[in-house]
């Protein structure tokens, strides 16, 4: 299998005013994300390279991880912590470093970029939150801004964690500025809890990109959507949701959140799976599973698309539905995304509603999003469309994409 991820010339950024990632030649570049949060720790050098090798295969662009073990007495697989006393944040280990850097330099080697968490600040599953004030973090800080700068594929430091740490930001704008001020070319974020890091940080000179995080359709919805009427021209992506392997969770619910995050967003997704990120005993049986697969397929459909001038509706002005009430219909909006020149359009849609567009169209075709296989539209009347059925695995989700003969601008 091709590793796509090669075609791009590192290192990967957001120029000024673009709502995409893109490389060294500004190629669009599409973030499609898997979180392995403890590959520094879990895994040992040989298991991090096989499961990177399998990430690049898939089409995978951006791990997303964690810098510290979970807490400051854990070691990482050949017994070395991070700090040489532990919780004391000056009492740097190098060697924990070093090894870190063969991971990321092993991923370079395949194309992969790395979103990395230096510090997670979550206060209700790890230790670090209570280290994270004075002059001791500010050290840390530059040092592992200094100690990756010479690596051209971190595609961004990830802020925060799963945690608003209210009482912290202070200390948090502090040392996202030190991280921007040694490489300014590294995108930064803020991670929140459930919930939107931008309305703390969206307004700071070092955020570049807002990183969604919802396991709900409609917040993720209404996220997305406040999101973009604040920053209409920076970056936003869902980081985090629902996870693989966890109880109840289908793959028709993680495709539902990866493309509602592409079409909305228009930027990119992370996947992620329950044994993988937590480096569980079944990680390596978890590697070829059913949505992960998926996530390949949906890279490839949205790689056939000019994405990147493809602007997202939240309005419902593209499509509209005409009939919901009837079994397995609903009413909520379609996500939906018309190109800049607003003659192509693709929107998903998961249920048995009736619907039309509101501009004359030229042709278009249903895809499969778990085969990418493409079947005919399905005209009811006139101008009223309903999906073609069930999909490949039974499921009623499907990917629409019309050519319009013209638009109303």
């Amino acid at each position: 299998m091709k590793n796509q991820n090669q075609e791009y010339v590192f290192p990967i950024s957001i120029k000024p005013e673009q709502t995409y990632f893109s490389d060294a030649n500004h190629k669009p570049f599409l973030w499609l994300g898997d979180t392995c949060w403890r590959l520094f720790w879990e895994y040992t050098l040989e298991e991090a390279q096989t499961y990177l090798e399998n990430r690049a295969k898939q089409g995978f662009s951006v791990i997303q991880v964690q810098l510290l073990p979970q807490y400051f007495h854990q070691c990482n697989r050949r017994g070395h912590k991070p700090f040489l006393v532990e919780g004391n944040l000056h009492s740097v280990n190098p060697i924990y470093f070093d090894e870190v850097e063969k991971v990321l330099q092993y991923g370079k080697k395949l194309g992969l970029n790395f979103a990395i968490a230096p510090i997670w600040l979550s206060s209700w599953e790890q230790d670090w939150y209570q280290y994270f004030h004075d002059q001791t973090v500010l050290d840390y800080s530059a040092f592992v801004a200094q100690r990756y700068c010479h690596l051209d594929n971190i595609i961004a430091w990830i802020h925060g964690g799963d945690d608003d740490a209210l009482s912290l930001h202070s200390t948090i704008h502090q040392i996202a500025n030190i991280y921007k001020q040694v490489n300014p070319n590294i995108a930064a974020t803020y991670h929140a809890g459930i919930s939107s890091g931008w309305e703390f940080f969206g307004d700071q000179n070092w955020f570049d990109f807002g990183m969604a995080y919802s396991y709900d359709k409609d917040d993720c919805f209404k996220q997305f959507q406040d999101f973009k009427s604040r920053y209409p021209d920076k970056p936003i992506l869902l980081g985090e949701s629902h996870y693989e392997g966890n109880e109840g969770i289908s793959t028709d619910i993680l495709r539902h959140y990866a493309y509602s995050s592409l079409i909305l967003g228009n930027c990119g997704h992370t996947y992620g799976h329950k044994d993988i990120w937590m480096g569980t005993m079944f990680w390596a049986q978890s590697l070829c599973s059913a949505a992960s697969h998926h996530m390949e397929v949906a890279k490839d459909i949205w790689e056939h698309l000019d994405w990147s001038k493809m602007q997202p509706d939240f309005k419902g002005r593209w499509l509209q539905t005409l009939r919901s009430k009837m079994p397995h219909a609903s009413s909520k909006p379609i996500p939906t995304s018309i190109n800049i020149n607003r003659n192509e359009l693709v929107a998903y849609i998961s249920d048995f509603r009736w619907f039309r567009s509101t501009q004359p169209v030229h042709k278009g075709k249903w895809i499969d999003p778990i085969s990418g296989r493409e079947k005919q539209l399905n005209w009811l009347e006139e101008d009223t469309l309903q999906i073609p059925g069930y999909n490949a695995t039974g499921h009623t989700d499907w990917l629409l994409y019309l050519e319009l003969k013209e638009v109303n601008k």
